[in-house]
């Protein structure tokens, strides 16, 4: 620090500043970096994982209505013993889970998947 004293006062006001003006200027740099950085991945994730949250989800919940069905359907048959009603509410119910199937198999075609979903994709068609 012995040479700060040797410095005249009037570089010193010249010098100290224009130094913390480099400082804020590489801090600004990083800062920008960083948040372009950071857009970049939410922009990832809006248009990737939201989508295939907001798809999962639907398909999720048509499956537990689907369940339900099923299980008033079994629930409803002690009580009556009409056949031809069970068999109607039954083929309707079966469509319906053809059609989640697809549905789940065109999963594939819509997002690029993880090997972890992968996996459970394949189990679940399976």
């Amino acid at each position: 620090m012995q040479y700060l004293k040797d410095i005249p006062i009037r570089t010193k006001f010249v010098l100290f500043p224009l130094i913390g003006s480099g400082f804020l200027i590489a801090t600004l740099i990083l800062y920008a970096t960083h948040l372009n950085s950071e857009r970049q991945a939410l922009a990832h994730t809006e248009q990737e994982n939201l989508a295939k949250v907001g798809v999962l989800s639907d398909l999720f919940a048509q499956l537990s209505r689907n369940h339900v069905r099923i299980f008033t359907m079994l629930s409803s048959t002690a009580e009556f013993l009409d056949e031809e009603a069970i068999y109607e509410n039954g083929k309707k119910t079966l469509y319906l889970i053809y059609e989640l199937e697809k549905k789940i198999s065109q999963l594939t075609r819509q997002f690029t998947l993880k090997t972890q979903e992968e996996e459970h994709l394949s189990t679940l068609i399976v």
